[in-house]
């Protein structure tokens, strides 16, 4: 039984690994993206 809770918790460890590098990844990607409309906005007179 311990053998197997082992590998649930190192299954659900490498999970979350992966997760938090995909929302840092599209964390990054949101942040590209907004600070390309706020350029956008500011060389058009826009705020």
């Amino acid at each position: 039984m311990s053998g197997i809770g082992r590998y649930f918790w190192l299954a659900l460890a490498i999970i979350l690994q992966r997760l938090a590098e995909f929302f840092a990844d599209f964390a990054g990607v949101l942040l590209k993206w907004s600070r390309r409309c706020e350029e956008r906005a500011r060389s058009t007179g826009r705020d």
